[in-house]
């Protein structure tokens, strides 16, 4: 379970990455972007504690997931934190040309060894009946993300992989 740190570094680093990728025209989102935007959010809803190291963990798990697994420009931001089901899913992206959603579930990697929390795998998979129940016509994806250093990010995809929960090495996804 995340500390309420934690999940207060969650939360600002997904703003960061929802408020950027939703602008039009920002295919290519630069790090000094990402810092930019991260002591905006900062400014305007600051953490409780730690706040140096926290702005660093901020702008770090944004950029990794900006360099790493942000869809290609096919891909658009529907929005963040958007009610689905039994929950609120992090990231919903709408592919511009075929029915197909993309739901991004991010997680601060939270210092263990690789691997998903068993309550991760059971969001993300009613996340994936809920959207499936909600948007019949569409092919869904679920990601789980799990954001921290560079060769400590992974992502599990349902319907894919995701049961066996193989991780696939940041950067190896297939966005399009």
């Amino acid at each position: 379970m995340a500390s309420p740190f934690q999940c207060q570094i969650g939360l600002r680093a997904q703003e960061v990455i929802a408020s950027l990728a939703g602008r039009p025209g920002t295919d290519v989102i630069t790090s000094a972007a990402v810092l930019c935007e991260a002591a905006a959010v900062l400014k305007l809803r600051p953490l409780s504690a730690d706040r140096r190291r926290g702005a660093q963990l901020v702008g770090s798990l944004a950029r990794a997931y900006v360099r790493r697994f942000r869809p290609s420009p096919e891909w658009e931001l529907v929005g963040s934190e958007i009610e689905l089901g039994s929950g609120r899913v992090d990231l919903l992206w709408r592919h511009r040309r075929a029915r197909r959603l993309l739901i991004d579930e991010l997680k601060a990697e939270r210092g263990r060894d690789v691997g998903p929390d068993p309550e991760d795998l059971d969001q993300v998979e009613r996340y994936h009946r809920d959207a499936i129940l909600a948007f019949p016509r569409h092919e869904v994806t679920v990601r789980l993300i799990i954001l921290g250093p560079p060769t400590r990010c992974h992502v599990f995809v349902r319907p894919d992989d995701f049961l066996a929960a193989r991780t696939r090495r940041a950067g190896g996804f297939d966005h399009g």
